[in-house]
């Protein structure tokens, strides 16, 4: 995982996170009792993060329109563009 996907959850910070590597040393899961655990993330980020975890199919509904989103920013897309295998063609705006 890259750190900004880490940061989803966990709060990091020069306490925690070596600047010159990039390296964070976080555990998710500490079986054994003796890993180093970073904090949980604050502000307003961890509980959608939760409800993405536990409800997979929510987390590619939200995805998907995300995504579809950021594809499309200054192009448009109509019916008469896309074949029947749903392929559209963008044209710029």
């Amino acid at each position: 995982m890259l750190n900004s996907d880490v940061a989803l959850v966990k709060q990091l910070d020069d306490t925690n996170k070596d600047f010159r590597s990039g390296q964070v040393p976080c555990v998710f899961t500490d079986r054994d009792g003796t890993g180093t655990g970073c904090p949980p993330a604050r502000g307003s980020i961890f509980e959608p993060m939760l409800r993405y975890a536990r409800d997979n199919r929510l987390f590619l509904r939200d995805f998907h329109r995300v995504m579809v989103k950021m594809a499309n920013v200054g192009y448009s897309v109509d019916g008469d563009t896309c074949d029947i295998n749903g392929v559209c063609q963008l044209r710029p705006r």
